[in-house]
């Protein structure tokens, strides 16, 4: 019973430290479909990744947009610099999987636990959001954007599945890997455009009451929650207002000053209204909504998979163009002590 006990007490401090930290970050669950692509018997999950495409009304250009987003787990948050962990991390450099014996740059604890990004459970993550068009090159009218992220991943494919999948194949229902539906109560968080989104206290509830009705914060930690440190904070006055990096102006809503109303309903400010009744409708279409949930469904994921192979394929196409060489058959060899810990390597090509 005290052992049970004090897991149940280990788990929920976890869970409040998590979405404490959450409400200072911009907040992924929902709004995109994340998962990771591993081994099937890996544990430490340290990469994610989202294809989002965009609505026509959010495109620099004329051509079709499609937003890419790379989430790495945020390790450094956990660890304080120059401490014991930190070193020793240091000193080994990356994590060693051979045949019978993984050596892991990190304690346990950190890359098969709390950084590891596993299916359905809330994770800190560092990410960066890019454009690229159908043919794979990048939109340069849409610098990348790198932030402080927190996500949950709604699928878990292995190489072995991604494989089939790409290949034009399926998976039979009962050998597919299990989605799950994130749901949060987010103060920061993503529009449909792509632009950060900076949500109210009484928004943030309402748009988590569309995904599920669990409480998310305690009320005890509400007095923390109303100051987040983020650049994009919460205005009191407004339910929702869309904030971004200034040059939204030529592709979505964001730079145009429209507030909106949860579910993607826009709202004119006083600066609109003297551009006439037709810069309604367009705000109407261009405004992301972020309190809609993407569909996490089989279908979905499965096109967002063949989308992100596709577009891989003609990046790796530009690549070679340029005279880039990829070196199929390296492979690295170790050598080991009596205790089957490695020594020495060399890279044989």
């Amino acid at each position: 019973f005290l052992l049970v006990f004090h897991f149940l007490r280990h788990f929920v401090c976890l869970r409040f430290y998590t979405e404490t930290e959450a409400r200072r970050r911009v907040d992924l669950r929902g709004v995109r479909r994340v998962f990771t692509i591993d081994p099937a018997s890996a544990r430490d999950l340290d990469d994610a990744v989202h294809v989002h495409r965009l609505p026509a009304s959010a495109w620099t250009g004329r051509d079709p947009e499609i937003e890419i987003g790379v989430h790495i787990a945020d390790v450094s948050h956990f660890l304080s610099p120059l401490c014991k962990t930190d070193e020793e991390a240091r000193e080994r450099c990356t994590t060693v999987y051979l045949t019978h014996v993984v050596f892991p740059m990190l304690p346990r604890a950190l890359c098969d636990s709390l950084c590891s990004l596993h299916l359905g459970s809330p994770k800190l993550t560092f990410s960066v959001n890019f454009r690229v068009h159908e043919d794979g090159s990048l939109v340069k009218a849409w610098p990348p954007r790198f932030y402080k992220s927190v996500m949950e991943s709604c699928c878990r494919f292995n190489y072995e599945q991604v494989q089939v999948l790409i290949d034009g194949g399926d998976l039979p229902p009962d050998s597919r890997p299990t989605l799950a539906s994130p749901w949060s109560s987010p103060s920061v968080t993503l529009g449909t455009c792509g632009c950060f989104v900076a949500l109210s206290p009484a928004s943030a509830s309402s748009s988590s009451s569309g995904v599920s009705s669990r409480s998310v914060v305690p009320a005890s930690c509400a007095r923390e929650m109303t100051g987040p440190s983020f650049p994009f904070a919460p205005r009191a006055n407004v339910e929702a207002v869309q904030s971004c990096c200034g040059s939204c102006a030529s592709c979505c809503a964001c730079g145009r000053g429209e507030r909106q109303e949860l579910g993607g309903v826009a709202r004119r400010s006083d600066r609109l209204e003297t551009r006439g009744e037709r810069n309604n409708e367009e705000a109407r279409e261009n405004v992301g909504a972020p309190g809609k949930p993407d569909e996490v469904s089989w279908t979905a994921v499965v096109d967002d998979l063949r989308l992100l192979d596709a577009l891989t394929v003609e990046i790796r196409k530009k690549r070679f163009a340029n005279g880039s060489l990829l070196l199929h058959k390296a492979t690295l060899r170790f050598a080991l002590d009596a205790r089957s810990r490695p020594t020495d390597w060399h890279l044989e090509e």
